[in-house]
């Protein structure tokens, strides 16, 4: 077995043993607060036992710290808040619903519309036809009074279609843009305002259709902060969050409009580069590392300096046949050799 086998069975073991621990643990802790193991109240526990996602984390060690009793209902707030984020999929609902309400609305008002402009002609002929039937002056000036009312009435009319028109179309107009707004929030983090694991796998997913349709290539790099679970528990949740704010700031400086960075959990972050291969990819990821390792993090409320940060890379590009999945797998790999060879550093994938 060669040394770079070697590297990525021992990687694989260790990953395999982080994951047993971690689901033995969030078993522990369903357990111990007489929480049901559904799939969903596992998955809030595994995310913290893992340390994968700080803000679910806080939440939980809020409830722990105020003796506060988990139940179902708060398991299943915390899942759809941090877990499912299901607000897209209501404000869509919702959307549907008043969207078809004002819809209905503006066919009723031209429905009306039409009915008063087909009931003004039918009035129109009949004044026509007393016209000519009998004429005097009498007749001529009731007539035509009878024209001007019925004018006046289909103007109203016409005026109030307009203004009930010019309603539903501001209406759906703002429905068009809380709609637009949910699906930012959705696909955003709100911790570090990048994208989440959401808009990561939409992204690489449709990088891999426009490679199988258009021959477009793409890399990804997968990075995550050294040591960060002993950083943050010598500094704080607070900096921790801090510093998450400032590299996220960092790789979306560097990247620019050649990619999409995205909070892939955690302290792991994850950029899509589409038509960049892996020597460029590898350039961005070098440049990143230099400037985190270089700069030094200032507490925001006390001025005071605190530990530098590294952070280690791993960096793949896509090949035909590989599924999205298989890519960010080879990432991951590239990631686990670059923490094996002493983290702040990068690493590529290469194909044997």
């Amino acid at each position: 077995m060669t040394k770079k086998e070697n590297s990525k069975k021992t990687s694989g073991f260790k990953n395999d043993i982080f994951i047993k621990k971690k689901s033995d643990e969030a078993i522990f802790l369903l357990e111990k607060h007489g929480i049901p193991a559904t799939p969903a109240n596992y998955h809030v526990w595994f995310t913290y036992t893992a340390d994968y996602d700080q803000s679910l984390k806080k939440t939980i060690d809020h409830f722990l710290l105020n003796d506060k009793k988990f139940t179902y209902y708060i398991c299943n707030k915390i899942y759809q808040k941090f877990i499912t984020n299901d607000k897209e999929n209501r404000k869509i609902s919702d959307t549907s619903d008043t969207l078809q309400n004002e819809l209905s609305k503006i066919a009723n008002h031209l429905k009306t519309s039409i009915k008063g402009t087909s009931t003004f002609s039918e009035s129109l002929k009949k004044q026509v036809k007393s016209l000519n039937n009998e004429i005097n002056t009498e007749s001529l000036t009731s007539t035509i009074k009878n024209i001007i009312n019925d004018a006046n009435n289909i103007e109203n009319q016409a005026k109030k279609t307009q203004t009930d028109l010019e309603k539903s179309s501001l209406k759906i107009q703002k429905l068009q843009i809380d709609l637009e707004t949910a699906r930012f929030e959705s696909r955003t983090d709100m911790l570090t305002n990048i994208g989440n694991r959401k808009l990561f796998d939409e992204i690489i997913n449709s990088a891999v259709e426009n490679f199988k349709t258009k021959d477009t290539p793409f890399s990804i790099i997968l990075c995550d902060i050294d040591f960060f679970k002993n950083f943050n528990d010598k500094w704080g949740h607070v900096t921790g969050d801090q510093v998450l704010k400032a590299v996220a700031q960092v790789i979306k400086t560097t990247i620019g409009n050649k990619g999409t960075p995205t909070r892939y959990g955690g302290e792991e972050f994850a950029i899509i580069l589409p038509n960049i291969r892996l020597a460029e990819s590898m350039f961005l990821a070098e440049k990143m590392r230099e400037y985190i390792s270089s700069h030094s993090i200032k507490k925001t409320k006390t001025g005071e300096y605190v530990s530098k940060i590294t952070m280690s890379f791993g960096v793949a590009q896509y090949h035909a046949g590989e599924t999205a999945v298989e890519t960010v797998i080879k990432a991951d790999t590239a990631l686990y050799n670059a923490k094996d060879s002493g983290r702040n550093n990068v690493k590529a994938y290469e194909i044997s």
